[in-house]
């Protein structure tokens, strides 16, 4: 939704039906006009998954580090060996940000995915992120 303002062309990826509930669920929950789009009465929960991006010479093995805001992703990192880190918050970067719900996703049921906050958070301040709020 907050990045249908910066959009110039009209094409819409959404429903208008999502697209309404995200208006009224931002106009809830917004201070002042502003809001990071966390409901504190969803449940926060962070995921780091390995995976190998094999070249011609050599095979990486980076992370996949996500934030799900209830079932969907409010944070998204990328550590990739030898590259900056992508680090990627939802309503700024939704474009470039994974698009699956949590059940999409199965993440709940990789072994060893599912981490704590503290982890993700440690991550994300190391790699440049700045501070979460949490409303």
């Amino acid at each position: 939704m907050k990045n249908k303002q910066q959009q110039t062309s009209n094409e819409q990826r959404a429903p208008d039906s999502i697209m309404k509930n995200a208006q009224n669920y931002f106009n809830l929950n917004s201070t002042n006009g502003v809001s990071n789009g966390l409901n504190p009465s969803r449940e926060q929960r962070f995921f780091r998954v390995p995976f190998v991006k094999s070249s011609s010479l050599v095979s990486d093995k980076g992370y996949w580090w996500s934030h799900f805001d209830g079932n969907y992703i409010a944070r998204q990192m990328e550590i990739h060996p030898n590259k900056a880190p992508i680090l990627l918050v939802a309503g700024v970067n939704d474009m470039s940000m994974c698009e699956l719900s949590l059940d999409e996703t199965r993440l709940t049921s990789k072994r060893n995915a599912e981490i704590l906050q503290e982890e993700f958070e440690l991550e994300w301040k190391k790699n440049g992120g700045k501070p979460w709020t949490y409303k």
